[in-house]
């Protein structure tokens, strides 16, 4: 999952904020802006994934990577989130 912070940002929450807004729906979830790479399991295809991350990735100017990872759990049917930073 990455995370765009500075202007990309901004601009996905604007975005997310007026869809959520036009369709009355009070909070974002998840909080924060995000893209997942890679969300369900497919095992045959994680290598084509791979080579088509690394071509791209090779493109890219320096990025700097936080990671994090979200604590999901449930209790009385409310959905409970934590997100707690890794550190190797």
């Amino acid at each position: 999952m990455l995370r765009p912070t500075a202007g990309v940002g901004e601009v996905y929450r604007e975005v997310q904020d007026a869809a959520l807004a036009r369709l009355g729906i009070p909070t974002r979830h998840p909080h924060t802006g995000h893209v997942t790479l890679r969300g369900f399991y497919e095992p045959e295809r994680r290598e084509e994934l791979a080579e088509v991350i690394r071509a791209w990735a090779a493109r890219q100017s320096p990025i700097e990577v936080i990671a994090e990872a979200e604590l999901v759990w449930y209790q009385g049917g409310i959905e409970h989130a934590e997100v707690l930073p890794l550190r190797g």
